[in-house]
């Protein structure tokens, strides 16, 4: 069943059920770009549309092989403070689901204005960006499971107008470069979506772009040094932090910045997984890929420039083009092409989030990481050749395998490597 028709038949089995005056519940924010593996905060929100509230007990489905539930945290205090519930009865996540039964909310509950049920941590499990490069995730109150008790006497009424949420999710930003002081060796680097902050370890921070951008960190200058940049999906605006500014793209591409005409220096180029299509500007446009494919642009044959490739995570299967298909790697697995044996060309490379296990064809497989890490393999020692590295969204923590671990980062920052 395709997302919209789900969305529909959902809409359509609220519509049926009545209960007045009206109440509703709903998610903040809705909508929104997420990244594979980065956590993001979510809100449930109740409007009692100015009735009085004994309990209220909303639950919200999801699809738990996309989605993990890192943490619920009920809004309730005694005494209870403005906006907030008096006691909380239950509070459970399991299986797709998510229950939390609360009562007695502080009187301004009655004005009307939406009631914070309980705060989430979510995390997007797989990075398949197909069109419209959305995910159905949240149903809140599906099947008319929702309720709520009034203090009128009448007993146990749904909670009626119902809504859900649909997030872009993103594979991680995977910029040409991370060598920013064109020494030898990469440096570790995070960039900050809801500010547009950017951070380079031990060197610099500074702010660019805003909400909603896509960092595309990549040698535009052609000097050996990364060049911060950012993509604006909504316009196709690509800028620089040296004050360049050119359009390319549109919202419904991902950005693949890169040497694609092997001179030495960055070019833009853009994937739209709704039909497959490569654009590099100035150079070349074709199709390549079928929807549902993640789009894993490499050298894989030392030439000095990228390759188009796409890695298909339902069954494992890469293809370069004009180059090769293999089958490596698992359902569920994260691509990561790197330069693992310092040959000069990139090695198909996939990692296992649930386990940590990391393997590159032909090089190397080694268990490195737990659930829940996100892979940021480059070449950090300066040796030439990529080695395996991990950042844990959930605390800042770096470890960089066989060199050294630290905590460098946020909740909601982005790693930035290669």
């Amino acid at each position: 069943m395709r997302l919209g028709q789900l969305t529909l038949a959902l809409s359509l089995a609220l519509s049926s059920v009545q209960a007045a005056p009206a109440a509703n519940l709903s998610l903040s924010p809705s909508t929104g770009t997420l990244y594979y593996g980065v956590p993001f905060s979510l809100r449930m929100l109740m409007d009692t549309a100015g009735e009085a509230v004994v309990v209220a007990d909303p639950i919200l489905l999801y699809d738990a092989a996309l989605w993990r539930i890192d943490s619920v945290t009920p809004n309730y205090a005694d005494p209870p403070g403005a906006g907030q519930f008096r006691f909380l009865a239950r509070s459970a996540c399991a299986g797709g689901r998510v229950q939390v039964i609360v009562g007695t909310p502080h009187q301004t509950a009655l004005s009307g204005s939406p009631l914070a049920i309980a705060d989430l941590l979510a995390t997007p499990l797989q990075c398949l960006p197909a069109a419209p490069l959305s995910y159905y995730f949240l149903a809140a109150g599906a099947g008319g499971d929702s309720n709520l008790i009034r203090d009128d006497g009448l007993g146990t009424d749904l909670l009626t107008g119902v809504s859900g949420g649909v997030y872009r999710v993103l594979p991680p930003p995977r910029g040409e470069s991370a060598d920013y002081d064109a020494d030898p060796a990469a440096e570790p680097v995070v960039f900050r979506p809801a500010t547009g902050l950017w951070s380079v370890r031990g060197a610099t921070s500074f702010f660019l772009g805003s909400s909603g951008d896509i960092p595309v960190p990549g040698d535009y200058g052609g000097d050996g040094k990364t060049d911060p940049a950012v993509f604006r999906p909504a316009s196709g605006l690509w800028a620089t932090r040296g004050g360049g500014r050119i359009y390319f793209g549109g919202p419904d591409d991902l950005p693949l910045p890169g040497d694609w005409t092997g001179d030495g220096t960055s070019d833009l180029a853009v994937f739209r997984p709704a039909d497959g299509r490569w654009a590099v500007r100035n150079a070349t446009r074709f199709f390549f890929g079928a929807l549902g494919d993640c789009p894993v642009p490499a050298d894989f044959n030392r030439d000095g420039r990228l390759a188009a490739a796409v890695f298909r995570p339902s069954s494992g299967l890469w293809a370069a083009r004009s180059l090769t298909r293999l089958s490596f790697g698992l359902s569920g697995d994260l691509p990561v092409p790197a330069d693992y044996d310092g040959d000069g060309s990139e090695d198909f490379a996939v990692f296992r989030p649930g386990s940590g296990f990391w393997a590159a064809r032909s090089v190397t497989r080694a268990f490195f990481g737990a659930s829940g890490d996100i892979p940021v393999p480059a070449d950090y020692a300066g040796s030439g050749s990529a080695g395996m590295a991990l950042f844990r969204p959930l605390t800042g923590w770096w470890e960089i395998r066989g060199i050294t671990a630290f905590c460098f980062g946020q909740l909601g920052d982005l790693p930035l490597s290669r």
